[in-house]
């Protein structure tokens, strides 16, 4: 059985047109610590490396900036870089995103025993014609054993949320977002998922960070809980589905099925064992949805949060 990760490297992806203000200021002020405390305490020795890309649009002062991983214990040229970053530019609202994805693929993530996160701080889609080469990126940092949290900011709407999802869902990882709660930026998307617990976002990123280098999900401490939204266990939200029933007859060839209906989509009688019992973490989902695909746009956007 293979040890735990000895190794960390942590890039952020980094949005930093002018709508991305106040979330990068936070960064600047909180990442030293948030990785400080992640390294002291770890049970053994952590040898933490930081990397960096920001990213605007092409009509903008740069497109992408890169600052290759360095180790936190010798030097600080990625956490320098993040510090000397300044907000601006975009205009439109689509911003350089699979630009900055495809150089997050090009950093030099160390092989072996490490734990490799990458935090996509952004509240923009990449251009339209961008989204497959986007998704593309994340499948080659997939390859590499790289997990894409994204972290949705304030003014984040449907279609950066959308993609984002689907860039942590197909790395194995989860999807963050700000909430007015935080007092980050403007107002804030409101969340589609039926349960999800709010709490400072420095405790989080500690809480993902910590879960990947143990293997297993950390809990918020109750005392950390801000508030909760729904009924979760272990990250999985626990829904009660009360479909209306026997409303429609469906035949497929000489055998009947009494159909079930929830939230107006045909459900066959059959499956509603299957959908109580999703109880899975998100490395689980797809093979989950492919079995039920009538609800599978419901189920990625819900199930790819928890």
């Amino acid at each position: 059985m293979s040890s735990l990760p000895s190794k960390l490297d942590v890039a952020l992806v980094v949005d930093t047109t002018g709508s991305m203000c106040d979330e990068l200021e936070y960064l600047q002020a909180e990442m030293t610590d948030i990785l400080g405390n992640v390294s002291d305490h770890h049970a053994v020795h952590l040898d933490v490396q930081m990397g960096l890309v920001l990213y605007k649009d092409h009509s903008d002062a740069y497109v992408t900036q890169s600052t290759q991983f360095s180790s936190l214990a010798d030097n600080h040229y990625a956490i320098d870089a993040l510090k000397a970053a300044r907000c601006g530019g975009g205009g439109d609202y689509p911003e350089a995103m699979q630009e900055a994805m495809d150089a997050a693929v090009q950093m030099q993530w160390r092989p072996g025993n490490t734990a490799r996160v990458l935090f996509l701080v952004a509240d923009a889609p990449p251009h339209d014609s961008k989204f497959r080469k986007s998704l593309e990126a994340a499948l080659a940092l997939r390859k590499q054993g790289v997990r894409v949290y994204g972290l949705a900011a304030s003014g984040v709407g449907n279609t950066a949320e959308y993609l984002m999802r689907m860039l942590a869902l197909v790395t194995g990882a989860r999807h963050l977002w700000l909430t007015d709660d935080s007092g980050i930026g403007n107002a804030h998307l409101e969340p589609k998922v039926q349960c999800y617990q709010v709490t400072r976002l420095d405790q989080l990123i500690t809480r993902v960070l910590e879960s990947e280098l143990r293997g297993v999900r950390v809990e918020a401490l109750s005392e950390q809980v801000i508030r909760e939204v729904g009924h979760q266990d272990k990250g999985v939200c626990l829904l009660n589905f009360q479909p209306r029933t026997s409303t429609i007859t469906t035949t497929v060839t000489t055998v009947t099925h009494t159909t079930l209906i929830y939230d107006g989509v045909p459900l066959f009688a059959a499956d509603t064992v299957m959908l109580k019992s999703l109880v899975t973490h998100t490395d689980s989902v797809p093979e989950t949805v492919s079995r039920c695909r009538p609800l599978m746009p419901r189920l990625v956007l819900t199930l790819a949060s928890v």
